[in-house]
């Protein structure tokens, strides 16, 4: 019993420090009582029963000693006892010199025998009880910066401000909701921190914008030396668990004319006046930004494109996943004019990625270009179209509707389609499609050899249905009449190859020849299926491969990705879904 009673006293001289505490709200409880025992016996009373059980060697023997039961000591109000003490003998006190005599002593009670709450800033004086790597860690960033503004991922989020006070991560456990609403962005952060795939070119790009000059992360999940000159930062140091990157060119920005905004769509920036930037780009703390007609940030255009851009590009992005399990096509457009051009769009379960984006044109597509109906290109489409558009102008649900200006896609002829599929076909999106589509007036089925204008800029058809598709021998026939189309810039151009089959790719080299000659392609079937002498013809200085990281492995031996892969980084930049979304500027 003496040992349980010395251990009690223990845990209550770590909690209260001197018992001086105590004693004074001891004393504060029982003069509130004393003064009206009717108003405070609400908070006195609950507070002594919780003293007495916590205290109590018995309830201690039985349950305390199996958890850390001195935190129960924050359930006693004793700070606030002593306060209402305090202001109650201030109240019942009417000499003013008295009311200054009993406040200089409360203060110097406090004074004398309380502790300096910010004792924290200092380092730890037992670091070997912080989990590993945390001293090594925040010893790199002190070196660089006094107050560190940082990322971090793992044991760090609770134990590097153990080690010293001076540094600021930019979220702690509250981005788990620990005690409080964390905010959206905050948590989305924390996601990718954590997950086996992180999206670092988001992470570092909302640092960067936040002026948070290092970003921590698992030794074993290294951000790629890409991402790293994009956004800026670069690897200061590795510790056996992990990595630290530093943007060194944010401490020259200690203060902004800007303030950074966001809502359930998108960020957004005010300028020194208030007013939203909008439909341009602006130079923000050394860094340039593109922003759209409705003011959201598009993030992933690179500070050097933003700065040159011109008000007749377009800008084009790919999207994707790169640890999704599936092959898929997505790509957005954008004039600078308000206008918002979405290819394809991807699998039906991946239709959120490219909704979220469709907000931020104010839910207004001005044209939606469908290559194939096959599930990877129209999945997404199908259900955006079905419960964005049709259900929510019916009333069917609540969503805000999607208005969508323009439908361009291929006839194939579905009775044959029914006759020849395949079982990886998944005709049923097809017939989805067509279910949608009846009656509607915004589609337009395109023809080959045949320009379409879209805004201020225009796309060529070469490749699509046609009589031609009756005699395709090999592949499947959506792949093989698959659009086949080139959008052209001001001087510049990009081809779409689609998932092109080699049989309709020979007819469209013979047909069409020097005309296919483009500085951007989009290679086609993810990578996969054609003879080079397509890419060979086409000269582009850039290609875009539609491939997650299981397609573009060496022992997928049904794909060919890794091969073409292989051809391409001797010939062309490749971009591809380890660094999704890849914007690139249409001139």
């Amino acid at each position: 019993m003496k040992d349980i009673i010395l251990t009690i006293m223990k845990s209550v001289s770590e909690y209260f420090g001197s018992s001086t505490y105590l004693v004074m709200a001891v004393c504060a409880g029982v003069f509130l009582m004393l003064t009206d025992k009717k108003k405070y016996s609400k908070i006195i009373i609950p507070s002594i029963i919780i003293l007495v059980l916590v205290l109590n060697p018995v309830s201690y023997k039985l349950l305390l000693n199996k958890t850390r039961f001195w935190r129960l000591f924050w359930m006693i109000p004793y700070a606030y006892i002593i306060i209402l003490g305090f202001i109650e003998m201030l109240k019942t006190t009417d000499k003013l010199w008295k009311k200054l005599l009993i406040t200089t002593a409360f203060a110097a009670v406090i004074i004398v025998s309380g502790d300096n709450i910010y004792a924290g800033h200092e380092k730890a004086e037992d670091i070997y009880r912080l989990p590993m790597g945390t001293g090594e860690v925040a010893e790199m960033m002190l070196k660089y910066e006094d107050n560190p503004r940082c990322i971090v991922g793992g044991d760090l989020l609770t134990s590097i401000r153990l080690y010293s006070g001076d540094i600021e991560p930019l979220y702690g456990r509250n981005a788990d909701n620990y005690i409080n609403k964390a905010s959206e962005y905050d948590k989305r952060i924390y996601k990718e921190m954590e997950s086996d795939t992180p999206d670092y070119g988001y992470i570092l790009s909302y640092a960067r914008r936040l002026k948070v000059s290092f970003v921590v992360n698992s030794a074993d999940k290294p951000i790629s030396g890409k991402l790293q000159e994009k956004y800026g930062y670069s690897s200061v140091g590795t510790t056996g668990k992990y990595n630290v990157y530093y943007n060194s060119s944010l401490k020259k920005y200690s203060s902004s004319d800007y303030t950074w905004e966001a809502n359930g769509t998108g960020w957004y920036c005010l300028d020194a006046g208030g007013n939203k930037i909008a439909g341009r780009s602006a130079e923000i703390d050394g860094v340039w930004y593109y922003f759209n007609q409705n003011g959201y940030l598009i993030e992933s255009v690179d500070s050097e494109a933003a700065k040159n851009l011109s008000p007749d590009d377009l800008i084009i992005t790919q999207y994707g996943s790169d640890d999704y399990d599936k092959p898929s096509m997505c790509y957005t457009i954008d004039d600078q004019k308000g206008h918002l051009i979405i290819i394809d769009g991807g699998n039906k379960d991946e239709y959120k990625r490219i909704y979220d984006v469709i907000k931020m044109y104010d839910r207004h597509v001005y044209a939606w270009i469908l290559t194939h109906p096959h599930d990877d290109h129209i999945g997404a489409f199908n259900y955006i179209y079905k419960t964005f558009v049709k259900e929510a102008a019916e009333g069917k649900n609540d969503y805000h509707q999607v208005a969508i200006d323009k439908i361009y896609a291929v006839d194939i002829d579905s009775d044959y389609y029914h006759k020849i599929a395949r079982e990886w076909d998944y005709i049923d999106y097809f017939d989805e499609f067509n279910s949608l589509m009846k009656g509607e007036a915004n589609l337009e089925y395109v023809k080959d050899g045949q320009q379409y204008e879209i805004g201020d800029h225009s796309f060529k058809v070469y490749n699509s249905f046609t009589e031609d598709s009756y005699n395709i021998k090999t592949g499947s026939l959506p792949n093989a009449a698959g659009m086949v189309f080139e959008l052209f810039g001001k001087d510049e151009s990009m081809l779409f190859l689609s998932d092109l089959e080699q049989e309709n790719a020979d007819l469209m080299m013979s047909k069409y020849g020097d005309e296919l000659k483009s500085n951007y392609v989009q290679a086609a079937h993810h990578g996969q299926n054609l003879d080079y002498d397509i890419y060979d013809l086409v000269e582009a200085d850039t290609v875009f491969v539609d491939a997650p990281y299981f397609l573009r492995q060496e022992d997928k031996s049904t794909h060919t990705a890794y091969e073409h892969l292989q051809y391409f980084k001797d010939k062309m930049n490749i971009l591809t879904y380890d660094t999704v979304p890849n914007t690139i500027v249409l001139k």
